[in-house]
């Protein structure tokens, strides 16, 4: 049965209790600064057989330890400008801003229930489904396609979008 020692025994508990002991003991040395250390006093505390006495002074020096300095408020720095552009990026900007297409639905055409819609708009393109769709399609709405990361997107007047690819 394992019982606290009191400030006169030495410990004598398991290796997994005193090497918790030995943590804490730890953790306070990282807690001091070098101004304690070259007081002695931490020093005074390590010497400290009893553990009970040893924890005792380390918590008294943390308790008499004054508190740090704050630190002085940085000076308020103007923002760094951004650099302009380069001339990749502003190429690269109206062309994607520019890649919306705004038309209407003139037929579309599925082979079977489960096959991938095939959507012929108004100006003469052709746009598939990339994936097949329980849901119907109907001709004769307006479409916005937009051109995403890796796919083009279609906007159905209801609201839906829809993954698809260009035909022709």
């Amino acid at each position: 049965m394992r019982t606290h020692p009191t400030s006169d025994q030495t410990l004598s508990l398991p290796y997994t209790i005193a090497g918790h002991w030995r943590g804490i003991a730890g953790a306070v040395l990282l807690v001091f600064n070098s101004c304690a250390l070259a007081d002695g006093a931490m020093d005074k505390c390590l010497t400290i057989e009893s553990s009970v006495k040893r924890l005792a002074c380390f918590e008294e020096l943390t308790r008499s330890r004054q508190p740090m300095p704050k630190e002085r408020a940085t000076e308020e720095q103007e923002p760094t400008p951004r650099p302009a552009p380069s001339a990749a990026e502003t190429d690269s900007q109206p062309e994607q801003q520019r890649f919306l297409v705004n038309s209407h639905i003139v037929g579309v055409r599925r082979n079977t229930r489960y096959d991938p819609h095939v959507m012929t708009l108004a100006n003469g393109e052709v746009w598939r489904e990339n994936e097949a769709n329980v849901q119907r399609i109907k001709s004769n709405q307006d479409v916005v396609i937009t051109r995403g990361a890796l796919n083009y997107s279609m906007r159905l007047q209801n609201g839906r979008t829809i993954l698809v690819r260009k035909v022709r």
